[in-house]
């Protein structure tokens, strides 16, 4: 098998890369869990207002060290570089098809001039 080094190589970089890319959505969930620990009251309620003071007093600060300490990123460049979810994951978003029954079935019947055919889709 040629070139398996290589390989092996492309395969650990791309893996590597795929953690470094990473590390930033998992840093901030969990600034963001710490924000509603923060947040959360005796009786078990979040109140948005203190999660919203947290997160935007700590977004100058450092919360994230890459390699101990060889480039520091705080939690607004974490913001920035973390992933996008999408709407599926995050918020959603509902779409409705609408199906016209009579237009799939002449479809279907690929578009026949049959006076019949015709006859029973229009009595339909």
């Amino acid at each position: 098998m040629r070139n398996k080094g290589a390989i092996w190589f492309l395969a650990i970089s791309l893996a590597l890369v795929s953690v470094y890319q990473l590390s930033f959505t998992w840093k901030t969930a969990s600034v963001k869990k710490a924000a509603r620990e923060y947040a959360m009251g005796k009786d078990g309620k979040i109140d948005d207002k203190k999660e919203a003071f947290y997160l935007d007093s700590i977004s100058g600060e450092t919360v994230y060290n890459f390699l101990f300490g060889l480039k520091k990123y705080t939690y607004k460049d974490c913001q920035e570089r973390e992933l996008n979810l999408g709407l599926d994951l995050k918020g959603g978003m509902d779409v409705i098809l609408e199906v016209s029954v009579e237009d799939v079935i002449r479809s279907l019947s690929n578009y026949s001039k049959d006076s019949t055919f015709n006859a029973a889709i229009n009595l339909a």
